[in-house]
């Protein structure tokens, strides 16, 4: 056999085995990649044991690589939405300076938040400090309430709410950041 056969056979056997993988991984992971309502309710409780909001209910969830993400959606009001996301790392001032980042990197989209304050509250048994930013989301008068605390694994955690400031319910939020465990 020529050493040109033998390179092509070798490429196609890995991109066979790559296929292999990828649909085992796709087929075994597949509820954790993206996850339904039901799902999505079970990943937020891995992230910190909670209590939704009443008026909140989990529409979307992910697990890939050690990044866990829980969506949910105000039943009356599609503007709001609360997130609870776990990074796979434990380093909380990093994660921190993430979370801000990712919110001037919003003013790129249109949404030009500015930083408007903070304020302490209970999370998970530990004071910390929630960041209040205030902006624009398709012309609505927005503000995201965002803060870091650790997850039940001990990675760094980020809770986040978003609603239009003319309506936005913090004490809502800072119930469902008083009920982490």
């Amino acid at each position: 056999m020529s050493k040109t056969t033998k390179i092509i056979l070798s490429v196609i056997g890995a991109f066979i085995l790559l296929g292999a993988v990828t649909v085992f991984a796709i087929v075994r992971f597949s509820g954790r990649f993206i996850a339904g309502p039901e799902n999505a309710a079970n990943i937020g409780q891995e992230i910190s044991i909670n209590t939704l909001p009443e008026e909140f209910e989990p529409v979307f969830g992910m697990d890939v690589l050690g990044l866990k993400l829980m969506m949910a959606a105000h039943t009356d009001d599609d503007n709001k939405v609360l997130m609870l996301v776990e990074t796979p790392d434990a380093d909380f001032e990093g994660a921190e300076a993430e979370a801000r980042d990712a919110f001037q990197r919003q003013a790129g989209f249109g949404n030009n938040y500015e930083y408007a304050g903070s304020r302490q509250v209970l999370v998970a048994g530990e004071i910390r400090t929630v960041d209040t930013l205030i902006g624009q989301d398709r012309g609505v008068d927005m503000r995201q309430d965002i803060v870091v605390f650790p997850a039940s694994s001990g990675n760094a955690a980020v809770a986040i709410m978003v609603g239009p400031v003319d309506d936005f319910d913090e004490s809502a939020f800072d119930a469902f950041l008083r009920s982490m465990k």
